[in-house]
């Protein structure tokens, strides 16, 4: 019985690598955004470092163009640049990735898979609520069967790596502390500071 279901999950292992990730990276383009576009969201950002930087409460809004227009262009998301994109309307926000499969067997050559999550988010005093509204993953979606535990799942994950994070990275809990809120209202991305 042991080495049927061994098998079993074998099989379905590697139907997962061959069906779900593909051997080329999807390059995920966004529109070269204008000046005006570019300096608009350069004086978001630059807004956002300074509040906290500066302990103070401010609040400041992204549009999901802005948020490209940084992957796009700044040193600071460079890694990100191609593997990621954002779109927020109907106070959703969806996220394009382009990433590798990391856990590979050896002797496998390297594979990539194309998520895209829709989700609502409501941060507020160090606690997160957030749903899964949809997710594609290689453009097709994912059943509401599998999504429903999934997203449980997620959420609990999330959860504790934020938890650890603060236990473990006084940096990281520093500036966490700094943010009073975030909010996707409508098509803005909506994060207010706070002092501390």
């Amino acid at each position: 019985m042991l080495l049927l279901a061994l098998a079993v999950t074998s099989l379905f292992y590697f139907y997962i690598i061959e069906n779900v990730g593909s051997a080329e990276q999807k390059i995920l383009d966004v529109p070269t955004p204008s000046v005006g576009e570019l300096h608009i969201a350069q004086l978001q950002w630059q807004r956002l470092k300074a509040a906290i930087a500066e302990n103070r409460e401010e609040t400041i809004e992204f549009m999901g163009a802005d948020m490209n227009a940084l992957v796009a262009q700044e040193i600071e998301f460079a890694k990100a640049r191609g593997r990621v994109r954002f779109a927020i309307a109907d106070s959703s926000m969806t996220i394009e990735l382009s990433t590798p499969m990391h856990w590979m067997p050896p002797g496998f050559k390297p594979r990539w898979v194309q998520t895209a999550w829709r989700f609502i988010l409501d941060y507020k005093y160090e606690q997160f609520s957030f749903e899964i509204l949809e997710m594609r993953t290689n453009g097709r979606k994912t059943p509401d069967w599998l999504l429903a535990p999934f997203t449980t799942w997620f959420k609990s994950m999330v959860k504790k790596r934020f938890r650890d994070d603060f236990q473990k990275k006084p940096a990281t809990a520093l500036g966490w502390k700094h943010i009073k809120s975030i909010v996707i209202d409508h098509d803005r991305f909506i994060v207010t500071t706070q002092k501390i």
